[in-house]
């Protein structure tokens, strides 16, 4: 049974407070927030028997506490994969690659460092930079060397098909 305690505000709570998550993701919270009901009735069940009689079940309430401890630990499985770090790599790290490295410059650093020139326009910076080439060909290393030139984080997603 669901209790609508006093912590709870809104049936939507959870919602909101669950971006990223997946089925899956909801399926573990709504678990972790019911064992932990569940512990903290356990002097109210008869533990000895195989079966929780409905009356025992009945008197155990979920409240928006036990989903704020079960959120604490769970952590939505989209993000776990991806971390967002600071690049290492600078410039003078890379040799050659001077017309791209002053395109890169001009399509991603200039909106960072001027963001209110483009608003003064009534302009719109471009909204990214493919980069192509063959594996080996340096495209990681200069995104991450961008980024550190811009001072933002660099996040790198492995797509495999």
């Amino acid at each position: 049974m669901f209790g609508y305690g006093d912590t709870f505000t809104h049936p939507w709570q959870i919602a909101v407070e669950t971006p990223a998550y997946v089925g899956s993701d909801l399926s573990r919270l709504c678990y972790e927030a019911s064992m932990q009901a569940i512990r903290e009735a356990i002097d109210l069940i008869d533990i000895r028997q195989d079966v929780i009689k409905n009356d025992e079940l009945e008197t155990i309430l979920i409240t928006m506490e036990h989903f704020r401890l079960a959120l604490s630990a769970n952590h939505p499985s989209a993000l776990r994969e991806f971390m967002a770090q600071e690049p290492a790599v600078c410039w003078e790290d890379i040799g050659g690659l001077d017309e791209v490295k002053k395109e890169l410059q001009d399509t991603v650093k200039y909106p960072v460092d001027y963001p209110e020139k483009y608003m003064e326009f009534a302009t719109s910076p471009s909204s990214g930079t493919l980069l192509y080439g063959p594996p080996g060909a340096g495209k990681t290393l200069l995104a991450k060397a961008i980024a550190k030139k811009c001072n933002i984080s660099f996040l790198g997603v492995k797509v495999t098909t």
